[in-house]
């Protein structure tokens, strides 16, 4: 029993000793998925003008006579998006690092600064900006250790960019459970079960937001977990525990992947008990715990042949410009139409939290089977390629 437990203790923490391998073609899709979720949460922009509760930087900012108002005209924002969406390309690309994660932090958190600069407090998008901020620290403090700054990241680097973002995320758990236990004094497992009160305040507000009729009423799921305290305490309690733990995720490809669906099928009971969304958590931990740039790196990395696996990645590359040739209004492809259909494809992250079959029908389909045919087209020009080497 003693061996059993000291095996499982041993496994829980293996991946704070023994970091997982990225290679360079899953560190590239790390980089590109966080990418473009960085990209779909700066397209929006800000429309305050007035920093009456200065917050982070802009305390910085303030006695020095700076000022974040000018990121609410339009003109001012359109300029600093394109600079954003520069500095993310370079980012993509994975050269210069430690120059560029520093400053696309930096450009990051200065919008929501502004935005949360009003006395009133939005947490959604903190934790990108959280986990750029501990990629920079580990890229800077990699360029000292490695005296390299403009190559392309190493495997040290690659790794620990991963182990730091699984830090940094499955941290902002643990902090939560430190918070509630904190404020509650240590009473929140006992007290959960009062969660569905706020089941109740939420749908209430939602009524006296648009005085909707259809949240004139108390949600059934409310009353079920108001008439069962006991059972409520169980199930509420149970999110604590799994934030508690969910740090054994760090490192551990399995644990990862077992933790990250756990926390975002959380995410999706408490979207549908309560109406309230963590998009951005669901998808760095779709992208840094359960892995999916990890499987997709390992499905290439199955074509042994170098030849058909270059012409597969350049065919879906090329399928960038053929959907938009073919999703587009006419008149051919230039850079105009090529990022409005990037926006068109970024923007499909929405879908995560909003189900719409007939944008799924109408977009996603035709973009996915231009995909795989692209692909395929570029696998077999890649095969036709080997061919003639070995004649030659």
């Amino acid at each position: 029993m003693i061996m059993t437990l000291r095996r499982l203790a041993s496994f829980l923490v293996s991946g704070w000793s023994r970091q997982p391998a990225v290679s360079p073609l899953e560190g590239f899709f790390l980089r590109l998925f966080f990418g473009i979720v960085i990209l779909y949460t700066v397209q929006f922009g800000v429309e305050q003008t007035r920093e009456p509760h200065p917050v982070g930087l802009l305390k910085l900012l303030q006695p020095c006579g700076l000022t974040l108002t000018w990121l609410a005209d339009p003109e001012a924002y359109e300029v600093f998006h394109r600079i954003i969406v520069g500095v993310t390309f370079l980012y993509i690309i994975g050269i210069g690092l430690p120059l560029v994660l520093p400053l696309l932090a930096v450009l990051h958190i200065l919008p929501f600064t502004l935005y949360n600069s009003q006395g009133y407090t939005h947490h959604g998008y903190q934790i990108i900006s959280l986990t750029l901020l501990i990629q920079a620290c580990t890229a800077v403090y990699s360029a000292f250790r490695e005296r390299r700054v403009f190559q392309w990241p190493s495997a040290d680097l690659r790794r620990w960019l991963l182990v730091q973002s699984q830090v940094v995320i499955t941290g902002t758990y643990l902090v939560s459970v430190v918070t509630k236990m904190d404020s509650s004094k240590g009473m929140w497992l006992l007290n959960s079960h009062h969660v569905a009160l706020d089941m109740v305040k939420t749908q209430r507000q939602n009524y006296l937001n648009d005085l909707d009729p259809k949240y004139a009423k108390t949600t059934a799921d409310a009353i079920w977990f108001l008439e069962r305290p006991g059972i409520s305490r169980i199930l509420f309690s149970s999110g604590v525990v799994l934030e508690a733990v969910c740090i054994f995720a760090i490192g551990n490809r399995l644990l990862g992947l077992l933790f990250g669906l756990s926390l975002i099928l959380m995410h999706r009971t408490i979207a549908h008990l309560m109406g309230l969304t963590f998009i951005y958590n669901e998808w760095l931990l779709m992208i840094f715990l359960v892995g999916f740039p990890f499987g997709l790196a390992w499905c290439f990395e199955r074509v042994r042949s170098l030849p058909i696996r270059r012409g597969l990645l350049m065919g879906l590359a090329m399928a960038l410009p053929v959907s938009a040739y073919f999703q587009g209004e006419g008149g051919g492809v230039t850079l105009q139409t090529l990022g409005a259909h990037l926006r068109d494809i970024m923007n499909l992250l929405g879908l995560w939290s909003q189900w719409d079959a007939a944008e799924f029908s109408g977009f996603v389909i035709p973009l996915v089977l231009t995909f795989l045919a692209c692909g395929l087209v570029g696998a077999i020009a890649g095969w036709v390629c080997q061919l003639k080497r070995r004649e030659v």
